[in-house]
């Protein structure tokens, strides 16, 4: 599915939004994605140190610990910081720099597989990007940022601006998220920043040793002030690099090879990332790290089949004798069957952390993202949510269980008398009666329901009266495809009464 079709659609149509967290400096970041799968700290930071049987943990902050004390969630782990030391771009820093959606380095222990919590050592974190805004392409939801192409998704976390309607040319933004097979950036956050004294950009480049230049997706990066050693010209390489923009150029104040991390000295590894090259199942690289899998390996939300070239999944397991990732675990990360609602909370069980909308349960984890559009200054988990708030969550169903897995949950400011909101597939349609369901939500229309397709065009606005059709064409178009459809309207107990519904572009 092209999904960036489909957030620049949602969001003019819905008028979602991210988190708008005014706190951040440029102090915060990721570690420049999971996309560099050897991640040293910082620019001109010693490597790390590691402990016999530690662990490492790589993926971005999906949540603040209900645990511990500035604790964190980082692919279903939450980790104690106490004792760990926080470092951010070669700086020390502290736990109240970490934010939602920044790519990090956790070294430590797990304390407890069955209840996913452990003791983290280190926390590692560089942004991808840090640098002007010089292209926006609304229709892709993609942006380039110092010459880096960053793909936007409905779970990037926003800081700073609601939407991409509100950046412009030359807007400073740092950016964290992982990097695809094409080193495209995947944000899982962008932050709209102060400009600072000079510009970073963390990543994969093609280096010319003797003129000392350096290619890092459209950008050209001039390192003569402070060289690198000699390279084979044929193979990319991780760079880190932090100077001042003139023109096209980069002229780099630091320009520093990075050296890779001695995956072996860790006992176990746990890995977000992307299939950056796949030849069979057996034979592949998780963000160039060489990854296997074996008859006892478990998949989640997806299957073996599921594996190829750019599918985004995190990875459990460790490295064998010839250094090679087996994998325990695969989760697939799916944006095929995108799912979303806003709604008023109708019960919660705290036993097993799920939340009832619009008559269904929804199971919320560790790995689901937490934001409260009512306050965004206080970190915010499951346990601060009560019955009657509106919520928008954003997810996707596992199609092995039907079920939803939630991905992000927004607590809303809403208005009374607000209307319900629903996205996705439906399950049935009767034309008949002109009934959809939609993951068990019956939706039922009346003579002032509206219909439009808005697949002939990505982008436009809700008033275009030559998108609209009759409830016939409607459900004519959409009987045999069963599209992406938004909903939108009145909830009665068991009903939604649909006034207005608009099918999609994928």
């Amino acid at each position: 599915m092209k999904i960036n079709n489909l957030v620049a659609v949602f969001w003019i149509l819905f008028f979602l939004t991210a988190c708008n967290d005014t706190s951040l400096s440029l102090a915060g970041g990721g570690i420049g994605g999971t996309g560099n799968p050897f991640p040293e700290v910082g620019i001109a930071a010693p490597p790390l140190a590691t402990k016999v049987g530690e662990g490492i943990n790589i993926g971005p902050i999906t949540g603040f610990s209900q645990v511990f004390i500035n604790g964190i969630l980082v692919n279903g782990i939450e980790y104690d910081l106490s004792q760990a030391e926080i470092i951010m771009n070669g700086q020390a820093a502290t736990a109240a720099d970490l934010k939602l959606g920044m790519i990090v380095q956790v070294q430590g222990t797990i304390t407890d597989e069955d209840n996913k919590t452990g003791v983290a050592r280190l926390i590692a974190a560089n942004e991808n990007v840090v640098g002007p805004l010089q292209f926006i392409d609304e229709t892709n939801s993609s942006l380039t940022v110092l010459g880096q192409t960053v793909i936007i998704n409905p779970f990037t976390i926003l800081d700073g601006f609601a939407d991409m309607s509100e950046l412009r040319n030359n807007n400073i933004l740092a950016v964290s998220g992982l990097t695809d097979e094409m080193d495209h950036i995947l944000a899982t956050r962008i932050a709209l920043v102060s400009p600072g004294n000079s510009f970073q950009v963390r990543g994969r480049a093609s280096l010319d040793a003797v003129e000392q230049t350096a290619t890092m997706g459209h950008l050209t990066v001039d390192c003569s002030q402070t060289p690198f050693a000699e390279t084979t010209a044929d193979e990319m390489h991780w760079l880190d690099v932090q100077g001042k923009l003139f023109g096209n150029r980069l002229i780099a104040e630091q320009c520093q090879l990075v050296e890779p991390i001695e995956w072996n000295n860790f006992a176990a590894i746990r890995l977000e990332g992307v299939i950056t090259r796949f030849n069979t199942s057996t034979d592949f690289e998780v963000d160039h790290l060489p990854v296997t899998v074996s008859p006892a390996t478990q998949f989640q939300l997806g299957t073996v089949t599921d594996l190829t070239l750019g599918s985004r999944l995190k990875v459990k397991g460790s490295r064998d004798a010839n250094g090679v990732l087996v994998a325990e675990e695969i989760q697939f990360f799916n944006l095929t069957h995108y799912m979303s609602l806003k709604a008023p909370i109708e019960t919660i069980a705290t036993d097993n952390k799920q939340i009832n909308l619009l008559g269904i349960s929804l199971p919320l984890n560790n790995d689901t993202v937490f934001i409260d559009k009512a306050d965004e200054s206080t970190p915010f988990n499951w346990q601060a949510l009560r019955v009657g708030d509106w919520v928008q969550v954003r997810g996707f169903i596992d199609l092995n269980t039907h079920l939803p897995v939630i991905e992000q949950l927004q607590r809303q400011v809403t208005q009374f008398g607000e209307n319900v909101e629903l996205m996705g597939h439906p399950d049935t349609i009767e034309v008949s009666s002109r009934t959809l369901n939609f993951f068990g939500i019956t939706i039922m229309v009346d003579n002032g329901t509206r219909y439009r397709d808005n697949r002939t065009t990505a982008g436009v606005l809700l008033n275009s009266s030559s998108l609209s059709l009759t409830a016939s064409e409607f459900f004519t178009r959409i009987q045999t495809v069963k599209p992406l459809i938004a909903v939108e309207g009145q909830w009665f107990s068991n009903v939604m009464i649909a006034q207005q519904m608009v099918i999609l572009p994928e």
